[in-house]
């Protein structure tokens, strides 16, 4: 937010695409105090902020079982194919590098999470499964994911998180657009 040498504000090109009623306008008594200020781009420091407190969240709720976020999405991306998965299409649908898969994979196989094995049908490929140390674990899991979910979306009525989703999907397209130099 910026003021005229006369104390009068000036609108960015961001403000002027909000509606004349903000919810500025709403009590602010509970927010944060950089919340209190509009902001140039607040929308990806908002963004920052409920991933770091979305991971730091997760990662406590998940040290009693000695997982982090990240291996706790590998395993749900296991159980999401049945048990085992090529570590090729981990890295796809994480959107990783090889070596971050390699690492995270490894480190599970270490903990009793996971058990490597060759691809019969390609020797080059790995196949990355369930040990059963995660057969334990999977239906805690799964609660955990569903309680991540409540807490997030608390107070938003079902047409709120269609929306939400929708325009959080249309945000990660103009990244990965961005990302891949087009416009």
């Amino acid at each position: 937010m910026r003021y005229t040498k006369m104390g009068k504000r000036e609108t960015s090109v961001t403000e002027e695409r909000l509606p004349e009623k903000r919810k500025a306008e709403e009590d602010h008594s509970q927010c944060p105090a950089w919340e209190n200020e509009r902001q140039e781009s607040v929308i990806p420091l908002l963004l920052m902020k409920i991933n770091q407190q979305l991971r730091a969240s997760a990662d406590r709720n998940l040290e009693e079982w000695g997982l982090t976020l990240s291996q706790a999405r590998v395993l749900h991306v296991i159980g999401e194919h049945g048990g085992s998965v090529a570590q090729r299409e981990l890295e796809r649908i994480l959107e990783v590098s090889h070596p971050t898969v390699v690492g995270l994979v490894s480190r599970m196989q270490k903990n009793g999470f996971v058990e490597i094995s060759i691809d019969t049908k390609d020797h080059r490929n790995k196949i990355v499964s369930f040990a059963e140390k995660a057969y334990r674990h999977k239906i805690s899991l799964r609660w955990q994911h569903l309680d991540v979910d409540d807490h997030l979306l608390r107070g938003m009525t079902e047409e709120e998180i269609r929306q939400v989703e929708v325009l959080l999907r249309k945000m990660y397209r103009n990244v990965q657009d961005w990302d891949a130099g087009s416009e």
